[in-house]
């Protein structure tokens, strides 16, 4: 007898959880469809997007979508025209540099390089930044002031001569760009997160969960930080923008990964010499850069609209 109750004691458990989950699941392809909803509403940041995503995707398959080795040269090759052109191909379909090394195959394998760096050197800034930022806002006093004082000095000095001190430092490299972006980058959204929880901590909802008698670290993590998320996204994915303008710009002063490595901004720094002539060296990655920095900052516009309504316009 006790070993039938105690299947279907086993049995109801099973049930229970299985409609916590479906519950769970539905609740979540719900948020889902209404983020889809807001996001599209906003058809820039469709495009935008689709141009990420397209790169990204390019990165992932660059073994599959070209035969040629970006960091081969070819001197029978050397500074061929792109296929648009009289002289062009399609063996070659963006040309060819100055070691008739393809553009196209070393644009996307240096898109590996440049949302590789960006998305590493974002996500790891913005855990720091988020830890830091809810301990700042919460506690206040002394903590605040030290970890303040520590952004405002970091903030003083301009991004782009800090980074290339730290490199010139450390020495080129991908391993040493990532902790030379990631010294500074963690202080946006440290700022933004520590904004938000001078405001919630202040709420209802945080003082409902402190007269119950819960912990800083329950207050924290489980009622603070799911609302200060969605701008934390967004903040997240504009920077990703900002840090590929920079790794292509330490790349530009030769402090990037080093040759002959693809990396975007040592590909225009190397068609400088040949810009009058053969204009496609630079103008190409320089294109690559631009159009992958605009679609970031359009999709994180409409992540804006979708994730955080307080900040629509």
């Amino acid at each position: 007898m006790n070993r039938y109750a105690a299947r279907a004691d086993e049995f109801v458990i099973a049930e229970t959880l299985k409609q916590k989950l479906l519950r769970a699941l539905q609740r979540t392809i719900g948020n889902i469809q209404e983020f889809w909803r807001l996001y599209r509403k906003n058809h820039l940041a469709v495009i935008g997007g689709a141009v990420v995503l397209i790169f990204i995707s390019l990165a992932i398959l660059a073994p599959y979508v070209t035969s040629h080795d970006p960091e081969a040269p070819n001197f029978r090759a050397i500074r061929r025209p792109p296929v648009w052109s009289k002289e062009g191909s399609w063996t070659y379909p963006l040309g060819t540099d100055h070691l008739g090394r393809d553009i196209w195959a070393r644009i996307i394998y240096g898109a590996r390089i440049s949302l590789f760096i960006g998305f590493v050197v974002v996500g790891f800034a913005t855990m720091i930044g988020v830890a830091l930022g809810l301990i700042s806002g919460y506690y206040g006093g002394r903590i605040d002031a030290v970890i303040q004082r520590v952004i405002d000095t970091l903030l003083a000095f301009p991004y782009l001569i800090l980074a290339t001190a730290l490199v010139g430092v450390l020495g080129p490299g991908l391993r040493n760009i990532v902790l030379a972006l990631l010294y500074k980058e963690w202080v946006y959204p440290c700022r933004v997160v520590r904004g938000e929880v001078l405001a919630a901590k202040e709420q209802e909802y945080v003082e409902a969960a402190r007269t119950v008698g819960a912990s800083s670290r329950h207050v924290m993590f489980k009622e603070i930080l799911p609302n200060v998320l969605a701008s934390t996204v967004v903040v997240s994915t504009l920077r990703v923008g900002s840090v590929i303008l920079m790794e292509a710009s330490l790349s530009f002063l030769g402090l990037g990964v080093e040759p002959p490595t693809p990396a975007w901004g040592s590909m225009v720094a190397e068609g400088r010499r040949f810009i009058n002539t053969e204009w496609w060296i630079s103008t190409l990655p320089g294109l690559a850069i631009f159009l992958t920095v605009l679609g970031i900052n359009l999709m994180g516009e409409g992540l804006r609209d979708a994730l955080d309504p307080k900040l629509r316009e």
